[in-house]
């Protein structure tokens, strides 16, 4: 199992949803062998990916970067996930800013 914190949000999100790789891959219009990096640890998805995740799958934002809320948001509880994953990039870009100084990077989640 991997140390990597994401992963192991984005494994947990899988399983709520019923999802394998090969699932997820389809839905997300990526590569399976990407998704299994991103599941398994080895490498993080784009912060682009967050927002499909949240927008294809119901998965939250929130919890996908800090880890905090649930990891599915139910969208028959009226939570409109698109300004959900919008807000969470907003604030994901502006700890990055306050961290490196420049507001051109490109943010990966923790």
């Amino acid at each position: 199992m991997s140390k990597n914190p994401y992963s192991q949000r984005l494994r947990q999100v899988c399983e709520e949803i019923g999802l394998n790789a090969h699932e997820l891959a389809k839905i997300l219009g990526v590569p399976k062998p990407t998704v299994e990096r991103w599941i398994y640890g080895t490498t993080k998805p784009k912060i682009e990916a967050l927002s499909l995740l949240a927008s294809k799958l119901g998965a939250n934002p929130i919890y996908l970067l800090t880890g905090q809320g649930p990891p599915v948001i139910e969208k028959a509880k009226g939570v409109d996930v698109a300004t959900l994953a919008a807000q969470a990039l907003s604030q994901g870009k502006k700890k990055l800013r306050t961290k490196n100084g420049s507001s051109g990077a490109t943010m990966r989640p923790s």
